[in-house]
């Protein structure tokens, strides 16, 4: 939920309720809830019973944008608004750099997952309209900007490269297995576990070199992982970054409970049912 207070000096002040149990949905995972009705009854069903929100990210956006089909996404941006939808930075980095002046101690910070920008420009694009929804925000965003700017290829061009020379390179290789074991020991070490899973999953594809990483579209589902995990309450992945999930060894409700397509009654029965720490 995000509340808008206008100050003294005309400006305006947006700010967001996190509410619990937090979900977060791969593109696929959208797509199986918003668009087969007994499944989308039983989400917005359990989830606004219990409170919970939904976080949807820009780069969720991006993906709908490649979505051909008119009736799916006007279904799935109508899903949005079934339930209480807000806004997740998913780029990791940016995340932990938050996250890092949290750490130095400058706690205006906030929730550092949040991603209130989005909103800010759709308000003040709109001049502060009286009423708007996350639909309709997300509509804006198909309109009226390119699909590439949602996502980070800065970030992508870096990982890709220095993954891709990495595996090719034994003493390298060998680090990062040493790396991702001992990361796996030490464990969690601070609120949320974004640098943890980050460090880990590059070292997780460079380990892997039998892993298709072929090109940055391979990278896409990392930015649906990371910062998710890290700060939501449940997850849907595909099945290799569950499978990935599952071997750092790290756990809820330290991290986010994480299914695939697999376990849909799990999912359910965690929504419904799951107690959830704040590692917010």
């Amino acid at each position: 939920m995000y509340i808008i207070d206008f100050l003294e000096n005309g400006r305006r002040k947006l700010s967001e309720i996190f509410r619990r149990p937090m979900v977060y949905l791969d593109h696929w995972a959208l797509n199986e809830l918003a668009l087969c009705d007994a499944y989308r009854q039983r989400f917005t069903g359990i989830l606004n019973n219990r409170g919970g929100m939904l976080r949807i990210s820009a780069y969720s956006i991006r993906e709908l944008a490649n979505q051909r089909d008119k009736n799916q996404i006007d279904a799935i941006l109508s899903f949005l608004d079934e339930v209480d939808t807000g806004f997740i930075n998913i780029h990791p980095t940016q995340v932990i750099e938050r996250e890092n002046q949290i750490l130095a101690g400058n706690h205006t910070v906030g929730n550092p997952s949040a991603d209130l920008d989005i909103i800010d420009i759709y308000l003040t694009a709109m001049n502060n309209p009286p009423t708007w929804s996350i639909s309709e925000i997300a509509k804006t965003c198909l309109d009226n900007t390119d699909e590439s700017s949602f996502c980070s290829e800065d970030f992508l061009t870096k990982v890709t490269s220095t993954t891709g020379k990495a595996r090719q390179d034994k003493i390298t290789t060998d680090r990062m297995k040493k790396h991702f074991t001992k990361l796996r020991s030490v464990g969690q070490q601070y609120c949320a576990a974004t640098r943890e899973l980050l460090e880990m999953v590059i070292a997780f594809v460079i380990n892997n070199q039998s892993m298709k990483m072929k090109d940055l579209s391979e990278w896409n589902d990392i930015f649906h992982l990371i910062v998710p995990v890290a700060y939501c309450d449940i997850v849907l992945l595909d099945k290799r970054w569950n499978a990935f999930v599952k071997q750092t060894g790290l756990t809820a409700p330290g991290i986010a409970y994480v299914y695939d397509k697999r376990a849909f009654e799990d999912f359910f029965t965690t929504l419904e049912n799951g107690c959830f720490h704040n590692h917010t």
